[in-house]
């Protein structure tokens, strides 16, 4: 009987003990893959707020980082904001430089196009965008243009579109669908 006692005895030390630097290097693990983990759930996430700042924006009328501006603003109002454009023509106000847009006014009073060429575009990849917001329309996606390509939603009663190259985002566009 003390034999047995003594054996238990044993077999319960030994598997207690464990090596510290054993559980040390467990827990860091761990640990690790735990913040790895988080840190890819937030970068989703981030990506994902930001395309739903854009649609929320766009079927308003209004264009991720072009706010202080939105379809159907009098040209006027642009040019006593924002001066004079750094270039384009009587239909189009180029303010790439300054303020990383440009405006599109067909009928020279008021916006009726919208392009936004804001750095925060550059995290989102074509892949992502399909991923959130599904696929797109089907008439119009994946058309090229000067090697670019687009993904177009429509947004309400606007239409999104997402310029890439190399799947990477370049520049967004919005217009109002004309009936």
């Amino acid at each position: 009987m003390k034999k047995i006692l003594f054996c238990m005895a044993l077999l319960l030390l030994a598997g207690c003990q464990s090596s510290p630097q054993t559980n040390e290097k467990n827990k860091e693990q761990t640990v690790q893959k735990a913040v790895q983990s988080e840190q890819k759930d937030n970068q989703l996430s981030k990506e994902q707020q930001l395309l739903k700042q854009i649609t929320q924006k766009a079927e308003k009328g209004i264009l991720y980082g072009v706010e202080k501006f939105p379809i159907g603003t009098p040209v006027e109002t642009v040019l006593h904001t924002w001066g004079t454009p750094e270039g384009g023509d009587p239909g189009y106000l180029d303010y790439k430089l300054g303020h990383q847009c440009g405006l599109v006014a067909a009928d020279t009073k008021q916006l009726t196009g919208i392009t936004s060429y804001h750095a925060d575009l550059l995290k989102l990849t074509a892949d992502q965008v399909k991923k959130v917001l599904g696929q797109p329309e089907p008439d119009q996606s994946e058309t090229s243009l000067n090697g670019t390509k687009s993904l177009l939603y429509k947004m309400g009663k606007y239409r999104l579109f997402f310029y890439y190259s190399n799947n990477q985002i370049t520049n967004l566009y919005l217009e109002e669908i004309k009936n």
